[in-house]
Order: structure tokens, then sequence, then C-alpha cells
């Protein structure tokens, strides 16, 4: 606060300034304001300049710039220009002290390594399809491991590089799910094309297409409404750990209620398996696809909806929307790959609209960061979604929810605890 403490000359004088460790622009300051001179004696004649300063030594260059939180130099300054303007002396102390914070800011943009923009677009790309929520990994990873990585990779800074940078990613995971269903694409799209043009919602892609666009629209206005505030006011450490504690007993509950409904129903719901032999990937996708689509337009929209839990950070898009999926009677392998079919449109769209900042000022520096990062979340993502789909015809969502109530009360020990 403010230090009315006696003039330099009192303690040092000149000569004693140089002695001892101040700058050249600190005594250049202390010149300024107390030496006679026509612009400063003029303005402190008429009262615009209110100086009481103590000017201490500067940091040796040895010191750690983390060692204390005070900048060094003058340590109290102030004025008043007529109510409204700051003096010089006052604009330079504010800048001495952001010469302490604004490099940490900047490093955030323009130090952002390459082996940080790979592991993260990596895990990024597999977290994002697996059910253990990409966004809240994002979230703990980075404070977990501390350092310069819990400085650099902050996704809850209302205008974060690293959130642009993670976003930026879901382009290439859209990528990679298009890539691995552009057959089902095909469909989609053709029938999207041929109900607008008749007119008509008859064949199965029309129907399938229809599902997906109506299951988005739900969390798309979500996303663009609430987004911001979740993730500035619940995009921390500790909220992102009790939501993946939540995401694992989503998962599990989920597990639990479909084992209960299959026990209870008169002809369980078989669990489909994958066909052997030539073309059978493609008639395999074409009769999955031909399952979803006689889901209802209503239950569609139920489980499109269930993707605006996963704004919360810590919960898992493709989990949620697996587990609506079970609830409303599908087949886990055909859970999955509705799941992955109604992410491609919201992933990308998050992406597309974030690449305008990557191309703006919060992108300056860390293109390439992007580049090496979305190679490494396509990569991830296509073995994962790969993976996936065959993993889940004939297993289930537990491991995924084990490790969700594992890491994630591993993670809030260990943060609360620190």
């Amino acid at each position: 606060m403010f230090s009315h403490a006696p003039a330099v000359p009192g303690s040092y004088g000149l000569q004693g300034m140089y002695g001892n460790g101040f700058t050249g622009r600190q005594v250049w300051l202390y010149r300024w304001a107390y030496e006679p001179s026509t612009w400063a004696d003029l303005l402190r004649k008429h009262g615009f300049i209110d100086i009481h300063a103590r000017i201490e030594p500067a940091p040796s260059p040895t010191t750690s710039e983390h060692s204390s939180s005070k900048p060094g130099g003058i340590s109290t300054v102030t004025g008043v220009l007529g109510g409204v303007f700051e003096n010089t002396a006052t604009v330079a102390a504010r800048t001495r002290h952001a010469g302490v914070a604004a490099p940490r800011a900047r490093r955030a943009v323009s130090d952002l390594s390459y082996l940080e923009a790979i592991v993260v677009g990596a895990f990024q790309g597999v977290s994002e399809l697996f059910p253990v929520s990409s966004l809240g990994h994002s979230v703990l990873v980075p404070a977990l491991v501390g350092g310069r990585w819990a400085r650099d990779l902050d996704v809850s800074a209302p205008e974060s590089p690293y959130l642009a940078f993670i976003v930026g990613l879901h382009v290439a995971t859209a990528a990679a799910l298009l890539v691995f269903f552009w057959r089902d694409w095909l469909r989609i799209i053709s029938g999207l094309i041929s109900s607008v043009r008749y007119r008509r919602i008859h064949s199965s892609s029309e129907r399938l297409a229809w599902l997906l666009i109506i299951g988005t629209v739900p969390v798309g206005l979500s996303g663009l409404l609430l987004e911001h505030l979740f993730r500035t006011t619940l995009g921390r450490p500790i909220p992102a750990a009790v939501f993946l504690i939540g995401n694992g007993v989503v998962l599990q509950l989920g597990e639990w209620l479909r084992r209960r409904a299959e026990a209870t129903a008169s002809s369980p719901v078989p669990a489909t398996t994958g066909a052997e032999g030539p073309g059978s990937a493609q008639e395999a996708g074409a009769a999955a696809d031909a399952r979803l689509a006689r889901m209802s337009l209503g239950r569609g929209t139920l489980i499109g909806s269930a993707q605006i839990l996963a704004l919360l950070p810590g919960i898992s898009r493709s989990g949620v929307t697996m587990v609506a999926g079970l609830l409303r009677g599908l087949p886990h392998a055909d859970a999955a790959r509705f799941s992955f079919l109604l992410a491609t449109p919201v992933i990308l769209a998050a992406g597309a609209l974030k690449i305008p900042d990557l191309i703006g000022p919060l992108g300056a520096g860390i293109r390439g960061q992007v580049l090496a990062g979305s190679i490494a979340s396509f990569v991830g993502a296509y073995l994962a979604v790969r993976f996936l789909t065959r993993y889940f015809e004939t297993r289930t969502l537990t491991p995924f929810a084990v490790y969700c109530l594992l890491f994630g009360t591993a993670s809030l020990l260990w943060l609360l605890a620190h």
C-alpha cells in the first residue's frame, strides 16, 4: 500500500542509488520527480503530482522471478491528473510490475512446447472418444503435473490460448471420425439431400440424418449460451475432479439400470457382433444405421440432449450419450455408434468456431504446435474409435466407470492436500 517514507536522498542519494542495485530507469524516474525541472515543478505546483515514494533496489538478476510477488524498484508511486490521468511515475511503476506478470501471459501463447502440444493432442484425441471426458483431463493433467504445464495449459482463463488450442484439436478429432465413418456419412448426407429435395422422410438414411440434426440442436444452443460460463467458473482442477467422479457414477449407474431392465424384460436385447468375410464392415455399418434409424425422433432428441452435460469439465460426451442410449434400449455397440455419429458435427462445429481465434492474436506463436497437436489428435482419435467400436460389441462401460472413480478421487485428494 502507500508508503510515506522519506525521499531517497535521505537514504541513499544519487550516487548511493547506483551503488545499491537501482536501475538506470529508477534513477531517471527519481530525478524527474524530485530534481528541479520545468515539467515536474509545474505539475507539482498545481497539485497534479502527489508522490510519496519509497524506492527500493531492484531484485538481483540471480533472484528467481517466482520468489516474491512484489515487483522490484518503486513499490508505491501514486498520482492524479485532473482526477482522470495517472502520472508518469504510476505508469512506470505499473509497467515494471507488468514486467513480471506480462511475460507469464505471453508464455501461455508463445512458449507452448511441441512436446506439450503432441502429448495434449494425442490425449485429447483418445479421451474425447473414450467415455472419460477429454475436457476434464485437459484441466486435471496440467494441474497435477504442475510447473510450466499448469502455467501454460490453463483452460479457465477468459481468453485462453490453451482453450483455442484444445478446441482447435477438435477439428482433427472430427476429421478422424469422418474418415472412420465415411461410408455412413455418405449415406447420411445423401439421405438428407433426398429428404430435402423430395420433402419426405422415408428411407433409413433420411431418418438417421434428421435424428442426428435434431439430436444436435439442443447441445449446440446450450454450448453457445453456457460454454463460456461453465468453463470460466467450473473449468478448474477441483470441480473437474468432482465431475469426473460423477461421470464414473453415471456410467456405472447406467450399466446397473441396463442390466436390471434386461433381467425384467421378456426378451433381452441381443448384443451385436460384426460379421466375418469380405464386405462385412460395409454391410454391418449399413445394418447398424438401419437399426438406429428405427428410433423415434423423441428418443433421438433425448439421447442427443444428454450431450449438454458434457459442457461440465469431467463429464464425458460419449459416456453420457451411451448411457442415454442404453436406457432407451440400444445395445452397447449401437449406443456407441450413435454417440460417435452425434459427436461428429458437435466437435467439428466447436473446432470451427475457434479457428478464427487461432488465426488471430490468441494463435500467435502456437500455430506450428497446433499442427503437431492436430496430427497427434487425429491419430489418437482414429485408433480410439477403431478400438471402441469393436470393444463395445461384447463389453461394457464398467472399466471406464472404475477408472473415472479412481482417477477422480485420487486427483481430488491430491489437489486438496496441495
